[in-house]
């Protein structure tokens, strides 16, 4: 897949518009599709998620911000061309997402 933000602020995934409920369906749904479509997934979905009791401007905004703040993917790029993920990247995320388990990350290590 590739990823556009044209001047007007409009993203758009193979052509088509993202709107703000697709985006967060993506986070909830088909992580497999952001990771088609940012390197950074944590970002996109912390913006996203941030984004949930706004209104719609706000939304439509957050959608723009979601795929910056990700880092839109090259035309082409595949998931193993990507930096490796890291389950480490909490600092990124700030403060609100600190002491919530991450599925996917690896045990802490004591000693």
């Amino acid at each position: 897949m590739s990823v556009d933000i044209d001047e007007h602020g409009t993203v758009t995934a193979n052509g088509r518009t993202v709107d703000y409920p697709t985006a967060y369906g993506w986070c909830l749904d088909s992580p497999e599709t952001i990771t088609e479509l940012v390197l950074d997934t944590q970002a996109f979905a912390t913006v996203i998620a941030e984004a949930e009791h706004a209104g719609p401007e706000e939304q439509a905004a957050a959608v723009r911000r979601a795929f910056e703040a990700g880092v839109p993917r090259t035309p082409g790029a595949g998931w193993p061309a990507a930096p490796p993920r890291e389950p480490a990247r909490e600092e990124a995320a700030g403060d609100s997402r600190r002491g919530e388990a991450d599925p996917g990350a690896a045990p802490a290590r004591s000693g």
